[in-house]
């Protein structure tokens, strides 16, 4: 979630998704946006999708929980993981 930034912006709050999606030219990594409104699930639709990295490139996320272990993937948690239990790589 972060403000509304851009030329078109009309303020407030809005939920920034990051996804790997792939086209006939390989996988790339997605940001796309939606208005935030306060509700138990995102629904989306997510739009305006920015193309971030294409392949060869990849981004890998690893997330370390209250448990200080490490994990591939991070969903069903009620908080955030902490700033210092993010492992962000590329290759």
């Amino acid at each position: 979630m972060r403000s509304a930034i851009g030329p078109n912006a009309r303020g407030g709050l809005e939920v920034v998704q990051i996804a790997e999606m792939a086209d006939r030219l390989g996988r790339f990594l997605v940001r796309a946006r939606t208005p935030f409104v306060p509700a138990e699930k995102v629904e989306g639709p997510f739009t305006d999708p920015v193309v971030l990295l294409r392949a060869p490139y990849r981004i890998t996320l690893s997330y370390a929980g209250a448990d200080r272990r490490w994990k591939g993937t991070w969903s069903g948690a009620r908080e955030l993981p902490s700033p210092c239990g993010l492992l962000f790589a590329m290759a």
